[in-house]
């Protein structure tokens, strides 16, 4: 109840918060209401390799911050995911920053939502500084900037409703709809992702960066997913990964003549349900289903395909069918085009 539904710092000093999942929370029953997931007022903190997802806001009134609201101080967001966070009746699904001087390094902004504006980053004032970010699949907005500053660099923004609102600074960027297309190194080229968010051979946002991968601080990190590292003489833009995608998350295979005791990574080792499928899915896998009808009889629904990039592959729209019977099967922010 109140500001910071999951974690809430007020005047913190050298605070590190690493490895943590910050995810689940509401905050609620006031108004104005402030950070689903994270609230910092006059704190100076570092988050790294951070989860802050599925955190939303339910006002009396008006909210700001599904995931993080910051009012003053300093920040530091790095390796982290910031993600399918929600401000009801409000702005900044992902960060609202109010005031203060604020970085994400190198971290995804994918899948938050905002009723008002701004699903992904909202500036109010102050400075916000973006470096080697994705951000994608954002409501309404990927970044609007209201007052004070805000600089997006290195990075990919693409597919969220209106990119860039505002005059945000923009370098070595792949942007959607164009913003800043042929400046600064600037373009608005399909970065072909693959397995969520990874980038796909030929993508343009290779070697598109300013500096090196080691200069930026992103030495062994990789954009793909079969995990070698970013050792260009330029970096790739965008978010890098520690590893490439998980063996055992990328292609994820389901049969009626599967085990759910198997790996599921090939045919020969399929899963019996979807149930399992899903529960083993992450962002980016490939769910790939056997001939068969699916039915309540072998599958627990509700199914939910709710992550960025996960896709369903059926053998063909008369062999394979799902038939959820009455009951539910939803898919949200799950394909990135």
């Amino acid at each position: 109840i109140g500001h910071g539904g999951g974690l809430a710092l007020s005047a913190c000093t050298g605070l590190l918060i690493d490895g943590t999942r910050i995810e689940n929370n509401r905050a609620y029953n006031v108004n104005p209401c402030y950070g689903g997931g994270l609230y910092a007022d006059a704190s100076d903190f570092i988050a790294t390799n951070c989860l802050i997802r599925r955190n939303w806001i339910d006002p009396a009134g008006n909210s700001y911050g599904g995931g993080i609201f910051v009012n003053g101080g300093q920040g530091l967001l790095r390796d982290s995911l910031l993600g399918y966070n929600r401000a009801n009746y409000g702005i900044g699904g992902g960060l609202y920053a109010n005031s203060g001087i604020h970085t994400l390094m190198n971290s995804q902004v994918v899948g938050n939502d905002a009723t008002s504006q701004a699903g992904g980053i909202y500036v109010y004032s102050g400075a916000v500084t973006g470096q080697y970010c994705t951000i994608v699949g954002n409501n309404v907005e990927g970044v609007r900037l209201y007052g004070g500053m805000c600089a997006i660099r290195n990075s990919i923004v693409w597919q969220n409703d209106d990119d860039i609102v505002g005059a945000v600074t923009l370098a070595n960027s792949d942007i959607q709809d164009g913003d800043g297309a042929g400046v600064n190194g600037c373009i608005s080229n399909h970065p072909l992702f693959e397995y969520g968010l990874y980038l796909g051979i030929g993508s343009p946002c290779g070697g598109a960066a300013s500096e090196s991968a080691a200069d930026a601080g992103l030495a062994g990190y990789t954009t793909r997913a079969a995990g070698p590292p970013d050792t260009g003489t330029l970096a790739d833009i965008g978010y890098h990964a520690p590893t490439g995608m998980l063996v055992t998350a990328a292609d994820i295979y389901v049969a009626k003549d599967g085990d759910d005791t198997h790996a599921g990574v090939a045919w020969g080792s399929a899963l019996r349900t979807l149930t399992k499928a899903f529960a083993v899915a992450r962002q980016g896998s490939r769910i790939h289903v056997g001939a068969g009808i699916w039915t309540t009889n072998d599958t627990a629904f509700p199914l939910a395909m709710n992550q960025l990039g996960v896709q369903l592959f059926g053998t063909n729209t008369e062999r394979t069918s799902i038939s959820a019977a009455g009951a539910v099967f939803t898919i949200t922010k799950s394909r990135v085009a």
